[in-house]
């Protein structure tokens, strides 16, 4: 890795990376780098923009514990309300099918987005 700067995670001080790649090499030289560090904490280099990104938060970081609580703290209020709905069981069904494959951790999360206040 040339471009990554970044040897661990600014959230727990996490070093021990899981995993570097290497890849699409941009006109300008500069690689797409990602390092991914044991904790989630994933950082890319962008070389249209000559800067690192973070791509996934830490998984350990106060934020992130929050913002999954809510989360699934939304999936069971969905479920008591699909519950309480005035139609067939078939139907409730197919709800519930649908948002059972829908696991909080896969739908990416931007914490600057999610509490910009604490980013200030």
């Amino acid at each position: 890795m040339n471009d990554i700067k970044t040897t661990k995670c600014p959230s727990c001080g996490c070093t021990d990376v899981k995993s570097e790649l290497k890849e699409n090499q941009h006109v300008n030289g500069h690689w797409n780098e990602h390092r991914e560090f044991k904790c989630g904490f994933k950082i890319h280099f962008v070389p249209n923009f000559m800067s690192e990104r973070e791509e996934d938060p830490c998984e350990k970081g106060p934020l992130y514990k929050k913002a999954m609580d809510r989360r699934y703290a939304a999936i069971n209020k969905l479920e008591k309300y699909i519950a309480r709905l005035d139609v067939d069981d078939n139907f409730k069904e197919r709800l519930e099918h649908e948002y059972k494959y829908l696991s909080p951790e896969y739908v990416h999360l931007d914490l600057k987005k999610t509490y910009p206040e604490e980013f200030v």
